[in-house]
């Protein structure tokens, strides 16, 4: 089953503040026009 992504942030980011965002440790996210989208996990 594919999940699909979750927004978790409501504030509009740009690329440098992106790529200086503290996240949790093995979680991946996604820049999409300015919204912060966390990935899904992979299944095996």
């Amino acid at each position: 089953m594919v999940q699909s992504p979750v927004e978790i942030s409501s504030k509009t980011l740009s690329f440098a503040e992106y790529l200086v965002y503290e996240v949790e440790h093995g979680v991946r996210y996604e820049l999409d026009r300015g919204q912060l989208l966390e990935m899904p996990t992979t299944t095996g």
